[in-house]
């Protein structure tokens, strides 16, 4: 930052012989903060390209691409309570390219901030407003972090996001003692490694390819709209880039819409394409459209399918919308989210199957200071329900 040189702040891990020292770290350390950095955004098959790591002296960044063997190395993080900004991806991620799972408590300084009712929440506020500490610049972003070899500048800033997790999360478990909320957080940390340890569920075909946009389509149009899908999710994951740097949605549906109005496509006629669109890939273009053009309707996808879920009824809807005024008022007063305290589905499940109790409520899926927090203002709906029945038979 200002000019200053950042490589002096971390220790590159990208040969065998610089893994010792890292072991070393974090076997002496109590805590260790965690971030990653990953694809998605260029390539077609995501994976980690970074792991950073910081103890409270020293901080580290790991490149899992330099062949490295890291599993000793993440057998002894799991083992380390764990410190990071927006836990999710990056538990997901590191789950899903190394099956690393936490044994021990995590700290999600992005979580605590809201808990106790900070507004901007990015990790560049937090350490701006708190500790006074101004990050880079995010220009890096939607870097490729694939590339090889990464530049010095990517690497420092990369580092950066973790170095100062640890004094963040210091500050930020004083407030939650304060304000009689730690348990929250450490529950709803607990509840956040569980929902990222969850088997991923697989994607419906059907429901894959409709994208944004495609809704109210005649049926002959999806089945453009399907075949290019298709055509370009074979592009991206040949070419290991993101499908929407091969066509983005709306040219898609554009193209699908052009080619579903021609009496017969030809090759010199297309809309003007990008440059992922030549050679063998115009071709295998062409013969996905010529392919969706042969189906006959009996062949055509059908309009998407409503889900067959039980509509709440009025009655449901009623109670549900007078316990959300009622969790509003309490999140007013705590000044938090009202989201962090009950989801719009999660009060409709409580008050649809009468949760009435703290372990009705865990068994639908409420965290214990949630319901602790709302049982109250369910009794009070569910009572007064019972009343106006019981009143409605007595007359």
């Amino acid at each position: 930052m200002n000019g200053q040189d950042l490589s002096s702040h971390y220790t590159l891990i990208d040969t065998p012989a610089a893994v010792p020292a890292l072991q070393e770290a974090i076997t002496d350390a109590i805590r260790v903060s965690v971030d990653t950095e990953a694809d998605s955004f260029h390539h077609f098959h995501h994976k980690v390209c970074l792991i950073q790591l910081a103890t409270a002296s020293r901080c580290f960044v790991v490149d899992p691409l330099a062949g490295l063997d890291l599993s000793p190395v993440l057998k002894l993080l799991a083992q380390k309570q764990l410190i990071f900004h927006d836990t999710g991806y990056d538990l997901r991620m590191l789950l899903a390219d190394f099956d690393f799972r936490p044994q021990r408590e995590i700290f999600d300084t992005m979580l605590a901030a809201r808990l106790v009712g900070i507004k901007n929440i990015s990790l560049s506020a937090l350490l701006a407003d708190i500790l006074g500490i101004a990050l880079p610049n995010k220009h890096n972003q939607r870097a490729n972090w694939a590339q090889r070899p990464i530049p010095a500048t990517l690497l420092a800033y990369a580092a950066e996001d973790i170095r100062h997790l640890e004094r963040l999360a210091d500050y930020l478990t004083e407030r939650l003692i304060a304000q009689g909320r730690l348990d929250w957080h450490r529950e709803y940390c607990q509840w956040t490694i569980a929902q990222t340890q969850q088997p991923k569920i697989p994607q419906d075909p059907d429901k894959a390819w409709r994208i944004r946009g495609t809704f109210g389509l005649p049926p002959r149009q999806l089945a453009f709209v399907r075949a290019l899908w298709q055509w370009r999710q074979d592009q991206a994951d040949t070419a290991d880039v993101s499908p929407f740097r091969i066509l983005h949605n709306e040219q898609l549906i554009e193209l699908a819409l052009w080619a579903e109005r021609q009496k017969d496509i030809h090759s010199d006629q297309l809309p003007r394409l990008s440059r992922h669109c030549k050679g063998s890939h115009r071709r295998e273009l062409l013969d996905a459209l010529y392919s969706a053009a042969r189906l006959g309707p009996e062949d055509w996808p059908a309009p998407p399918r409503r889900e067959q879920h039980q509509k709440p009824g009025t009655a449901v809807l009623q109670k549900a919308d007078r316990l959300k005024v009622e969790c509003q008022q309490i999140a007013d007063a705590l000044v938090i989210e009202p989201q962090l305290i009950a989801s719009r589905k999660a009060l409709l499940a409580a008050v649809s199957t009468s949760a009435d109790t703290e372990e009705k409520l865990l068994q639908i899926g409420w965290m214990r200071w949630q319901a602790q927090l709302l049982l109250p203002a369910l009794h009070k709906i569910l009572n007064h329900s019972r009343n106006d029945e019981n009143q409605e038979h007595a007359e």
